[in-house]
């Protein structure tokens, strides 16, 4: 099957980095002091049945990580505070592997490899050659994905795969916009009254958070 010839739309914003909301900012602390612990991996294996066209894979993989830049990114500090940046971040991995263990532990083993934030990219796709089975594995970390999104971008892979380009999901300034009001709300004055809420809710003897040292 060849694939369709359709123009490639304008990637998804000039932007090249957007700041962390504070749930990613939450996630980026706890890497730090655990950065081999594999919780925050959100894994997505699929079962392959019939032929697999590598070429045509890799291609949509890429593509995806043009619209998606968020997924190719990583972490970086900023006077503001830290930020995920992708500019001029590679495109997202695709590998070949041969393994040996049944299907559910190779999963398992290869969804334990960490990731490295300060590097990026966030999203890996590999393709486990074992004995009687074949799975493609996408695993993210979750600073940039979550269940509801694995959906969406496996539903925008099948029609890339398929040979259907996808026009960009929107600005990455709305990202900026969604962190900075997230910050605003958590922190500056406009969110008093949530904050007030919560402490009369909760009562005045929750105990104090304590974060293990890095």
């Amino acid at each position: 099957m060849s694939i369709e010839a359709t123009a490639t739309p304008a990637t998804t914003t000039e932007a090249s980095e957007v700041p962390l909301s504070v749930a990613q900012e939450a996630i980026w602390i706890y890497w730090q002091v655990a950065p081999d612990d594999p919780a925050y991996t959100v894994c997505l294996p699929l079962l392959l049945e019939g032929e697999l066209e590598e070429a045509r894979l890799r291609r949509a993989v890429a593509r995806l990580g043009e619209l998606h830049p968020a997924l190719r990114g990583r972490v970086v500090p900023t006077p503001q505070g830290p930020s995920l940046r992708w500019a001029d971040a590679p495109t997202i991995p695709v590998v070949e592997r041969t393994v040996t263990a049944p299907a559910q532990e190779a999963v398992r083993e290869r969804a334990a490899v960490p990731f490295d934030l300060r590097r990026g990219p966030l999203l890996r796709v590999e393709v486990l050659h074992g004995p009687g089975y074949r799975i493609v594995l996408f695993a993210g970390h979750h600073i940039v994905l979550d269940a509801t999104a694995c959906g969406l971008l496996l539903a925008e892979l099948s029609r890339l795969y398929a040979g259907h380009d996808l026009a960009p999901p929107g600005d990455a300034d709305v990202l900026a916009a969604f962190a900075r009001r997230q910050r605003e709300l958590s922190e500056g004055t406009e969110g008093e009254a949530h904050r007030r809420f919560w402490r009369e809710h909760l009562g005045p003897d929750v105990p104090p958070l304590l974060l293990p040292a890095v």
